[in-house]
């Protein structure tokens, strides 16, 4: 899945929190994703999931959640 970075800091982690589910999956991202800048990104989702809250995190540890990511109907992920 493409990663669009439009925020103004690197994003360093991806948790994909299914909605069925109460146990998250975190991806660590092998470098950061620079802000301004995009990546691919190899994600499995467990099962048939395909809605997920996304927990973001950034390099100063900040958070965003965007919720209801249905990841079966697209192919990015826009940050902001």
């Amino acid at each position: 899945i493409d990663v669009s970075n439009q925020s103004d800091e690197d994003l360093t982690a991806i948790t994909l929190h299914p909605k069925a589910e109460s146990d998250p999956t975190q991806i660590v991202l092998p470098s950061p994703i620079a802000a301004g800048q995009s990546a691919t990104v190899t994600m499995t989702t467990p099962g048939n999931t395909c809605v997920f809250d996304l927990i973001l995190t950034f390099a100063s540890t900040r958070t965003v959640t965007q919720p209801d990511r249905d990841l079966c109907q697209t192919d990015a992920i826009i940050v902001e």
